[in-house]
């Protein structure tokens, strides 16, 4: 057993199951809403139960079904003191290639414009406020 906390399909991951059969152990829902801990966790902001798909890693990715997991909200985060214009021009730049560059990097299959403000706890940089309302994400 192996655990990893990672976007899927994440590196480590998408090595070990080009060369084996890979299962993913997984948590019901109903673990989920009963165990006192784990319901802790999940109720701490950006935590949630979160679905692996079931070709999330290819043919060698066993199982029968989807599997849960615990999901986390990930995030880039800057220094407040770079520029207003070279966070504004990283933050254009970075949504207007993820699909590109999703097919070297897998992972970023999973990241979506729609939900590039879910759960965030921090303020957003300046040039981060200019572009997000530029293209109707609030």
């Amino acid at each position: 057993m192996y655990f990893n906390p990672t976007n899927a399909p994440g590196p480590v991951n998408s090595q070990v199951v080009l060369t084996n059969k890979l299962r993913f152990l997984g948590v019901s829902k109903d673990v989920a809403e009963t165990n006192p801990k784990l319901k802790k966790l999940l109720g701490q902001p950006s935590y949630r139960l979160a679905e692996l798909a079931l070709d999330a890693y290819g043919p060698n990715q066993v199982n029968s079904e989807p599997v849960n997991t615990v999901g986390v909200t990930v995030g880039i985060t800057t220094n407040k003191d770079m520029s207003e214009e070279s966070i504004y021009a990283m933050t254009k730049s970075f949504w207007e290639n993820v699909e590109k560059d999703a097919e070297n990097a897998p992972w970023l299959r999973n990241i979506f414009l729609d939900a590039a403000l879910t759960d965030l706890n921090m303020p957003l940089h300046v040039g981060a406020q200019k572009y997000y309302p530029e293209i109707g994400v609030r």
